[in-house]
């Protein structure tokens, strides 16, 4: 009866361990959801709505946070710039009059 509860409790571990992987969003659907947080950044700033692009601002530190905790590859660092570089480029060609 022992081994039997040993090989439950291990079973379970291991399927836990497993959905907790499954559960983890990859590096290229993080860069995704960053490059929507920074459009709908631009657009809310565009519109006037500052409270909704405090709040998409503060979503967009996370993912970078978790971006940055992730060893990306050359290409997702590249993109991860570009994306950094589109939302600047935008918010600088709007004009505060």
């Amino acid at each position: 009866m022992k081994k039997l509860s040993k090989y439950c409790i291990l079973c379970t571990l291991f399927l836990g361990s497993f959905f907790f992987c499954a559960c983890e969003k990859s590096n290229k659907d993080l860069l995704n959801d960053y490059q929507n947080v920074s459009k709908e950044i631009v657009s809310a700033i565009n519109n006037g709505n500052l409270e909704e692009a405090k709040k998409l601002s503060e979503k967009g530190e996370k993912i970078d946070k978790e971006l940055g905790e992730r060893d990306l590859s050359d290409s997702e660092k590249e993109e991860k710039n570009e994306i950094e570089a589109e939302m600047i480029s935008a918010l600088s060609e709007m004009s505060p009059f």
